[in-house]
Parts: C-alpha cells; structure tokens; sequence
C-alpha cells in the first residue's frame, strides 16, 4: 500500500471512529504507525500541538505548544497529567474551536469499562478504553457545556483508533 493510500485509509478509520463512538476501528499493526497514520492524515505541521505524558514521535517537527493554547494534544498513555483540563473547549460562536486530544497507549491490557451513549450510539455500547480515570473526570469537565468541549481519539496496542467525541456521554461501569 502506498503513504497516500494509508494515510486515506487512516483518515477513513478517523471518521468512522467519531461516527460510531466507542468502536475500535483497525489503522496500523502498531500503535506507532497508527499513531503517525493518524496525525499524518488529520492535522499537519501547522497545528498547535501540546505534548504529555511519554510522547510518541511526531510525523512533523513541531515545537510543543502549552496546552491552553493548543488544537491537538498528543499523550503517550492513558493519562496527561491534567493537561486534558487545560485544552480550549471553543465558545459559544466557535464550538468547532475545541481541541483534540489523541492517546497513543501502547501497552496492552485491560481498560476502564464505559457505557456510552449518544449520537452514533443505538441505545447504549458497553466497551473498554485504556484511560486513566483523571482523564475521564477531565473529560467530563471539558465536556460539561454542550456544544462546548473537547473530542478524544485513543489509539491502542492494535493499532486500532476509538473515539469519545463532545457529544458522547460517559458512564464507568467500574
């Protein structure tokens, strides 16, 4: 396959990810690769991006932005160690403005249960995501003032992407 066919296939994964909330969507065997694939096919080297945890390479040099001021937070595991809560949510004349933020969690093992529900949800989906519960209560917050909010893409050990996009609403089933 060739860079322009994955990367096209990436941003496909993407989109099918944010529709169907929840739901792993196959991108790379790695979650490096996926990781590259996806910031490759979604944003570029002119984006705002904020750095946390360990932070996996970036298919671009970019210099790290803070995070109050960035379009893309990038977290190596499932926790950021608060800047979650810091990304711009967008405001009532922008809700588009809200950032993004993409966890590479490239250790496999069990997740946080979640039941989701919402648009791209019929009724409810019960799934697992490698989050840290501080990233769910900062998600929580940040989503707190619908259309206002921040939407989260996880990539696992698979190499597989789902998202947790503003309109989702979260329940921990443990």
């Amino acid at each position: 396959m060739t860079r322009a066919a994955a990367l096209h296939r990436a941003y496909r994964a993407v989109l099918v990810a944010l529709g169907y909330p929840g739901r792993r969507v196959p991108v790379a065997p790695t979650t490096e690769a996926a990781l590259a694939l996806v910031l490759g096919s979604t944003w570029d080297a002119g984006c705002r991006v904020a750095l946390a945890g360990v932070p996996p390479p970036l298919p671009w040099a970019s210099a790290a932005a803070p995070a109050a001021g960035a379009e893309l937070l990038v977290v190596g595991g499932g926790g950021s160690g608060g800047a979650l809560a810091r990304l711009p949510r967008g405001d009532e004349a922008c809700p588009e403005a809200g950032a993004t933020a993409v966890y590479a969690v490239a250790e496999p093992g069990p997740g946080r249960r979640l039941r989701l529900r919402g648009p791209g949800v019929a009724g409810h989906l019960d799934t697992e995501l490698p989050l840290d519960a501080s990233e769910l209560d900062a998600r929580d917050a940040a989503c707190a003032t619908w259309p206002l909010g921040v939407d989260l893409l996880v990539i696992d050990s698979a190499g597989r992407v789902a998202a947790l996009p503003r309109t989702t609403r979260v329940e921990r089933l443990r």
